[in-house]
């Protein structure tokens, strides 16, 4: 699975507890994008570019998928999940990980959101094998206390068509954990 994850290149102090929050902080703002989004990774045909049906193209699905994660919406969240991958956990449990993930990331405020680059690909996804995909590039700007004002994450993520929708997609580590009953770190 390829997912990848930068940091801008501002210096952060290096000692003893201070680094440790910083380091912890940073996985939960991570987590933010990443259990938000790879969480949810996204698929569609390689040939997924808006079409007369379609109304809406991968990256504009993408960023408003993140969004409603950012913003709490999780009913939205949850009805772009694949129908095969909302059999494998309760609704129920899959909102009380996103708390949970949204608790680690307490003081983060997420000032934009945009896909930077959308293209075709080919991906092996838990439960449903090998799908030609749309990978879109992200990039969220953010601001948290302990990290500095206007930080950046970029991740690349997926997109497929289900019918005349887009559906959201679990990385094999987000469906295991799921699998077992477990909130995906």
């Amino acid at each position: 699975m390829r997912t990848m994850l930068r940091a801008d290149s501002q210096s952060m102090e290096s000692s003893g507890y201070r680094l440790k929050s910083i380091c912890r902080l940073f996985r939960a703002s991570s987590r933010l994008l990443l259990v938000g989004i790879a969480a949810l990774l996204l698929v569609t045909p390689a040939s997924a570019k808006p079409t007369a049906g379609s109304g809406q193209s991968a990256s504009s699905f993408m960023v408003e998928v993140l969004w409603n994660d950012v913003r709490a919406q999780y009913g939205k969240v949850w009805g772009k999940l694949h129908p095969r991958y909302q059999k494998v956990t309760t609704r129920a449990f899959w909102e009380s990980c996103q708390r949970t993930k949204d608790g680690d990331a307490a003081g983060l405020v997420v000032h934009s959101v945009r896909a930077t680059n959308e293209y075709a690909d080919e991906i092996r996804f838990p439960l449903l094998g090998t799908q030609k995909v749309r990978a879109v590039t992200l990039e969220m700007r953010y601001s948290h206390p302990l990290l500095g004002k206007n930080r950046k994450l970029t991740d690349t993520v997926y997109a497929v068509r289900w019918g005349a929708t887009w559906k959201g997609m679990w990385e094999t580590t987000t469906y295991s954990a799921y699998a077992k009953h477990r909130c995906p770190l």
